[in-house]
């Protein structure tokens, strides 16, 4: 179970392809667990897990020019607004995300 969670975005332009470092941080609490199961295992798993899905979704809302995490917003102050009205068309196809989840247990 998720007892509480945060995320922290840089944003940053390179060669005029936008970039963004997202670090997720879960605080997580193990209700039930196999025998001889570890915190760490369960850990690293959910980790890999949740940034496996996060590439697959954006993957798709990359074909679809879908910003569905508003990665846009983040761009507000570095892009003019001419420049953000181009942003699903033009900067969104392109967009490099570095997605990295941190769970830790209670």
């Amino acid at each position: 179970m998720v007892t509480n969670s945060s995320i922290k975005n840089k944003i940053s332009m390179r060669n005029n392809k936008p970039q963004v470092s997202s670090d997720l941080n879960l605080k997580i609490y193990i209700l039930e667990r196999d025998n001889g199961i570890k915190d760490k295992r369960i850990r690293k798993e959910l980790e890999k897990l949740i940034e496996k899905r996060f590439y697959t979704i954006l993957k798709k809302t990359h074909r679809r020019q879908a910003d569905i995490f508003g990665f846009g917003q983040q761009f507000q102050n570095a892009l003019s607004y001419h420049e953000l009205k181009d942003w699903r068309d033009e900067y969104y196809p392109k967009l490099k995300v570095n997605f990295k989840v941190y769970a830790n247990m209670e």
